[in-house]
């Protein structure tokens, strides 16, 4: 849906991008409205009715759109984004529907990628929606998938987190100095002040700043701590129940002493403007409270008039490297002996270690043939693949697909095909169409055996897929399985279980799932072969059936190269 936002803000005369977004939950146009606005004006484009109506709902769209349409003229893509969201709600709304917070994490996965497009000059409209066509083109999406984990630790940027809430938060680097780079360059560029460089004698062969970019210098970097300072406010505005700040400091002793001498609270501005970190900033306040006692201890001061508590708990961790309190109070920390070495700890076994040699991710395709079974078993490593890489177009054109690349064009035609078909001819135009929408490549749709597709179109097994009440097709899944099920010995740990069911479709009996294979085989090997997937389709099954929480009744493989089903 952002998408066609974006489409219509470059461009709002596309009905169909127009339509989705009054149609999305953003203005929630019904079909009934759309109509009486179609209405107006039955020929043209949807916009100049839009434009023609008069009604309120209509004419609050128009004048949204229009100040987006401005605002998309001077400023970035990822700006845009964060404007819509803003306007029009999106994250709030989006954030109450069912499965509200990946919906939302989607959002802002969405700014996140756009600024990182930004950054790489793709930052203009229509520069990004371009991109976003193009990726819609070839299929794909944007990389903004946000997977929800649980019992686990999420490592993100500041920037990343902006909207997001989390139980626990944990800000590390702290002691992280400011960046000051823009700062350094022989010239400075502000948009109020103007231009300031260095000047140059070169008959004394010195440079120095002129009094014009020393004021640009100090100004970049008041707006550059205005902007650390915001990132601060965001980053300890993120926990819910308890957050967890990391300041390791080098020098840490007269850092903290030197805070301690000018700080006040409030702090003053110019002792706030010598900070070079966030944690300069957090522990201004921090040493003023009554919970700094244990850092105001530990540099042997105290203050006067502690401010009331903020709530805070401090712990303090020396490097044993460095010289530590007990050294200072004159007491002697002479280091322990070193323990005796073990000549038993050579022989030392890991308990678990069948669970180091299982992945942590499989696919039901490689549970067709067992060899992960074989492998586990015999504590081997597992043996190198090598990287297959698709071959240039000019290579498929003289020397023909692989096997494997037919049997994957023959599964895209089953995808997309409509099972309605009955003949030869009827399959072959529906593959046609398909390489003229760049579903397939041309020489992909040549290498379908349309004879065999129909013969499957015709077959008592389709026509119970087209009696059905429910079909899948594609149906991917992800989902953690017990790890003892595939290697038969690890008990206790987990392994991802990814896959794709090529058709499935729902009975008063139970789920039947059906496996498309493009073997070559000879009549009467089915069952010989079939033994072969047994594992993948016990994949199949146990996943469908525990994500769709539905019985699997039947599972049949069916070979196009015989024009035969096999029930396993």
């Amino acid at each position: 849906m952002l998408s066609s936002f974006l489409q219509i803000i470059d461009n709002p005369r596309q009905d169909v991008p127009l339509i989705a977004v009054l149609r999305s939950p953003l203005f929630g146009f019904t079909p009934d409205r759309l109509a009486q606005i179609r209405a107006l004006q039955p020929e043209g484009d949807y916009y100049e009715a839009l434009c023609r109506d008069d009604a309120q709902d209509t004419a609050a769209f128009v004048e949204v759109l229009s100040r987006l349409r401005e605002a998309a003229g001077d400023r970035p893509v990822d700006r845009l984004l964060w404007r819509i969201y803003s306007e029009c709600g999106a994250l709030a709304l989006f954030g109450a529907m069912e499965g509200g917070e990946v919906r939302k994490n989607r959002l802002i996965a969405l700014f996140t990628y756009a600024g990182a497009m930004a950054a790489q000059g793709k930052g203009g409209l229509f520069d990004f929606v371009a991109h976003l066509r193009d990726l819609l083109d070839r299929g794909q999406e944007p990389p903004v998938g946000v997977r929800q984990s649980t019992g686990g630790v999420r490592l993100m940027s500041i920037h990343s987190a902006k909207g997001l809430e989390f139980p626990v938060v944990i800000l590390a680097d702290l002691h992280k100095a400011f960046n000051k780079r823009d700062t350094t360059p022989a010239v400075l560029v502000h948009p109020q002040l103007g231009m300031g460089a260095d000047c140059v004698d070169r008959q004394r062969h010195i440079r120095f700043p002129t009094v014009l970019k020393t004021a640009l210098k100090l100004r970049k970097e008041q707006e550059a701590k205005a902007e650390e300072m915001r990132i601060l406010y965001v980053a300890m505005t993120r926990a819910k129940e308890k957050m967890i700040l990391v300041d390791c400091m080098h020098a840490a002793r007269q850092r903290v002493g030197q805070l301690l001498a000018l700080g006040a609270c409030p702090a003053d501005p110019e002792v706030v403007g010598m900070a070079r970190s966030l944690g300069d900033w957090v522990l201004l306040p921090l040493l003023q409270a009554t919970e700094g006692a244990p850092l105001r201890r530990w540099l042997g001061q105290e203050v006067e008039h502690p401010v009331p508590a903020l709530g805070w708990q401090v712990h303090i961790w020396e490097n044993p490297a460095v010289e530590t309190a007990a050294e200072e109070e004159g007491t002697d920390a002479a280091a322990p002996p070193p323990e005796p070495f073990d000549p038993a700890a050579l022989e030392w076994r890991y308990q678990n270690e069948a669970a180091t040699v299982i992945p942590s991710k499989i696919t039901a395709t490689q549970l067709k043939g067992r060899e992960l079974d074989e492998e586990i078993a015999e504590g081997a490593e597992t043996p190198h693949r090598g990287v297959s890489f698709e071959k240039p177009r000019f290579l498929q054109a003289d020397t023909g697909l692989t096997a494997a690349e037919r049997g994957t064009a023959t599964h895209l035609a089953m995808q997309y095909l409509d099972f309605s078909a009955a003949d030869a001819e009827a399959v072959s135009a529906q593959i046609g169409e398909m390489a003229r929408r760049r579903l397939m490549t041309p020489e992909q749709a040549a290498a379908v055996d349309c004879r065999a597709v129909a013969a499957f179109l015709n077959s008592p097994l389709c026509g119970r897929i087209r009696a059905a009440s429910q079909v899948y097709r594609e149906y991917r899944f992800a989902l953690l399985m017990p790890a003892a099920l595939y290697d038969g010995v690890t008990a206790g740990e987990e392994l991802l279980l990814q896959g794709v069911v090529d058709c499935a479709f729902d009975t008063p009996e139970g789920l039947v799932i059906v496996d498309f294979k493009t073997d070559r085989i000879r009549p009467g090997q089915e069952a010989e072969r079939a033994r072969h997937y047994r594992g993948q389709l016990d994949a199949y099954a146990n996943a469908l059936s525990r994500m769709l929480e539905r019985p699997v009744a039947e599972k049949i493989l069916y070979f196009f190269a015989t024009g035969q089903e096999f029930s396993l």
